[in-house]
């Protein structure tokens, strides 16, 4: 072959070489171009006539119900099981004013005669003199409490065992020993739940697995009484 043909075919071989290191470049630098317009481009400045809208955080919230306080206890439980519930009830609801709320007042603290002729206090639940302090600083808004909770059961239990006091309650579902049927157990339910609505049917049905529909005993109704009284939700008003 000819010099001259070689140094054509080298002069080529050179030329193509050229151009695809040129097309790479230029392929490189676009895309470095690309990017850099994407990294650099300016901040736009804030619209000061739109609204910024700021999150506004989530707030949590607590449910804190509010509980029958010793007055509302003692008139219940005294309308449910009698005048001498209160009498029968070892725990004194009435005079548990730290756990069960509401203060003495000066409003009603007075003395009276009694039969004696002898002047006594009007009443031992509003007795704000001679006496620990701890009956001004009880809550007016009692809370939920284990010791409150030990209370409410050892009262339920006294009122229900009380031959007395169990028959004043029994009474007010039917005569003698009332047949356990749902419309008993249902008003043995309401007497003590005055403000909230009727049971599911599910709890119904749960409190009249404690007593049978015929045959009922004195002790079946002081399971009954003694379930609902123990619960204890009625308190919350």
């Amino acid at each position: 072959m000819s010099k001259q043909f070689w140094q054509t075919t080298v002069f080529a071989l050179a030329m193509t070489m050229t151009l695809t290191n040129c097309g790479k470049i230029g392929e490189s630098s676009t895309d470095q171009a690309s990017f850099t317009s994407l990294t650099t481009d300016p901040i736009k400045p804030i619209d000061p006539d739109k609204p910024i809208i700021t999150p506004v955080p989530k707030v949590q919230t607590a449910y804190q119900p509010i509980l029958a306080d010793r007055i509302y206890l003692t008139n219940l439980l005294k309308d449910i099981f009698g005048p001498t519930a209160m009498n029968v009830d070892t725990t004194r609801t009435d005079l548990k004013f730290q756990d069960h709320g509401s203060p003495c007042s000066f409003y009603v603290n007075h003395n009276v005669k009694n039969t004696a002729g002898n002047f006594v206090e009007h009443s031992l639940m509003e007795r704000c003199s001679r006496v620990s302090p701890d009956l001004l600083t009880a809550p007016l808004n009692p809370k939920a409490t284990v010791t409150r909770q030990a209370l409410l059961t050892h009262a339920c239990s006294d009122l229900v065992m009380n031959q007395t006091t169990f028959n004043v309650a029994l009474s007010k579902i039917g005569t003698g020993i009332p047949v356990g049927s749902e419309a008993n157990v249902l008003k043995a339910y309401r007497l003590f739940y005055r403000s909230q609505p009727d049971p599911h049917k599910g709890l119904l049905e749960s409190l009249m697995v404690m007593i049978p529909a015929t045959g009922a005993t004195g002790n079946d109704w002081r399971v009954v009484l003694n379930a609902i009284c123990t619960s204890g939700y009625w308190q919350a008003i």
